[in-house]
């Protein structure tokens, strides 16, 4: 008894634990292994989210804008795909221009897209500027595409010349008008 004693005096000083002091050290570790994978995925996943939120906002833009019934199954996919690659080409070339993020960014493009008005051509001209004097304002790119729809249906102001009307919006805003 005494030499049992001995050794497990001598065992505790050197550090050696018992087998159910080692399950309590893994649990612990294992514990604190979970709330480390738990905060990481807390920081992660809202990024994750909005990349995943901007490349479904991207699909349902490239199926308005370059979806075609007439088009054969494998030709109509290869064409939405190659829409979609351009939609993001062109959201990422307006940020450089003028600032914004993708979602605010894709957000007007998509208004531009959606309403009907103008063919995927002329809204990507037209989104250039939207996104730049949005950007400038501090507003919203849909307040400009409905400027943009205003102008083109009111005094047939072309699509080219959108970026005149938006400085014009932007000088009439500043002054108070």
């Amino acid at each position: 008894e005494q030499m049992r004693q001995t050794v497990g005096r001598l065992n505790a000083e050197m550090g050696v634990f018992s087998g159910r002091q080692r399950l309590i050290a893994g649990a612990q570790k294992a514990g604190l292994l979970a709330a480390g994978v738990m905060a990481g995925a807390a920081v992660v996943a809202p990024k994750v989210n909005r990349a995943f939120s901007y490349d479904e906002q991207l699909a349902h833009m490239a199926n308005t804008a370059y979806g075609d019934p007439s088009l054969n199954a494998a030709e109509d996919r290869a064409r939405r795909i190659a829409g979609r690659t351009e939609m993001d080409r062109a959201i990422r070339d307006a940020i450089r221009y003028g600032g914004g993020t993708r979602e605010s960014a894709s957000a007007t493009l998509n208004s531009l897209l959606s309403s009907g008005r103008f063919n995927s051509a002329d809204s990507m001209t037209i989104f250039r500027e939207a996104q730049r004097a949005a950007t400038a304002n501090q507003a919203s790119g849909d307040e400009f595409a409905q400027i943009a729809f205003a102008a083109n249906a009111s005094m047939g102001i072309k699509p080219q010349e959108m970026a005149r009307v938006f400085g014009a919006a932007t000088f009439a805003g500043q002054s108070g008008a």
